[in-house]
Parts: C-alpha cells; structure tokens; sequence
C-alpha cells in the first residue's frame, strides 16, 4: 500500500512556514525599532547640558560686555568703550535644551598644558544681576529647569598667572567644565572651539598697586572686591 506525503499548505504559492518567518522577522524588527526610539527619547528628554566660554568686560553697576565671536580676544573697538575700572572675566554659560530640570554644581575652568595632568579648577565667581541673559549667580550649585541656563562670571586672572608659569610650549588651553548631577564625568565646553583657548600675553604689572592691569585687554581692575 503507498501513502504519498500531503503538499505543505501555501497562500498564492507561497509556503505558510515562509510567511511565518516574513513575519516573525519583522515583528522583530518592530520591536528592535520601538527599543531605539524608546531609548533616543529617554536620552533627548532627559538633561543634556551644553557648556560654553567667553570672555567679558565687567563694569560693576554699569554694564557687561561680552566676546560671543568664538575668539578668546577682547576688541574693545567692537565691543564698545570700556571704563578705566573693570573686570575682566571668563563667562561660563550653562544651557538645558533637554525637557528634564538639571542639577549643576562646581563651575569652573578645565586646564590643558602646564606640567601637571589636565586638571579642573574653581576661580571665585561674581554674582551680577540686572544684566538681562548676562546676569550671573555666584552659587556653586544651581538647578536649571527645561530650556533654561544659568551663567557665571569667574575670577581666571586670579588663577592665570599661576598657571603660565607652569605651562608648557608657551600657552595653556582653558575649558568651561561644570558637575551634573547624577552624571560622573563632568561636562565640558566645545574643544575645537577657538575661544577656549589663551595665548600667554605679556607679564601683569602694577600688583602692588590697587588696579591690576589685565595683559589681554590692557583695562586695569580693582583686586579690593
């Protein structure tokens, strides 16, 4: 007696075992794509901190005058006439462009090129309100909402000097750095980024004295604040 093997069923001549494949794989893709998107949401909701440097003119009660050129240079000319006392600070601007609120805290300045390892260090901050978006905390530790920033004003040149004297090949590299919450490494300001970089100028002179006459701008500033 002969029994022949039934066909296997098909659907338009296609097997049944091959769309079920077509269909696990596809399932599967499904789902490899909604993993990706869940995970690009979590990570563009949450806070994603972008740091930038400038240099700035303070005049204390009058007005900031700020560099957003990218160039670590002060042009009066460009920036307006200055008076015979101010200050002449890095501004680090923190930004939240994420729909998560952020915690910030130790800002400060990323150091490249002197003889130790590339280190961090906290200059003292000047808190300056009535600035507009230039108005700045002097807090070590600050929340920033959903599309918000907050901006400091630090004291480099009571650091800088110290630091030429240990750089190496005649110039150091400044970055913004600040501390996130929640997060080990801090972040830092763009790197290629042509302001985040000071040439050694010129030695200070006239410390003994009550102004301090900057070697990048040439604008003296009381040291008595």
């Amino acid at each position: 007696m002969l029994i022949s093997a039934s066909a296997s069923p098909a659907v338009l001549g296609v097997p049944v075992a091959v769309l079920a494949l077509a269909v696990s794989l596809l399932s599967f893709a499904v789902a490899l794509g909604a993993l990706g998107w869940q995970i690009a949401k979590h990570r563009l909701d949450g806070g994603r901190p972008k740091v930038y440097l400038n240099v700035a003119i303070w005049e204390p009660n009058s007005k900031i005058m700020v560099n957003r050129s990218g160039k670590w240079e002060l042009n009066t000319t460009d920036l307006g006439e200055s008076g015979s006392e101010n200050i002449e600070l890095a501004q680090l601007v923190v930004e939240n462009p994420g729909r998560t609120a952020i915690t910030v805290y130790t800002p400060g300045l990323a150091i490249a090129g002197t003889e130790k390892p590339d280190y961090s260090i906290s200059p003292r901050a000047f808190e300056a309100r009535g600035f507009g978006a230039d108005s700045s905390t002097s807090a070590t530790s600050v929340r920033i909402d959903p599309y918000d920033r907050v901006t400091f004003l630090l004291d480099y040149w009571s650091v800088v000097p110290r630091l030429l004297r240990e750089a190496k090949g005649g110039a150091i590299r400044l970055r913004g750095c600040i501390s996130v919450a929640g997060r080990s490494k801090p972040c830092l300001s763009n790197s290629a980024s042509p302001g985040t970089s000071l040439r050694v100028p010129g030695q200070p002179v006239g410390t003994s004295r009550r102004y301090l006459r900057s070697p990048l701008s040439g604008a003296s500033y009381s040291r008595r604040m």
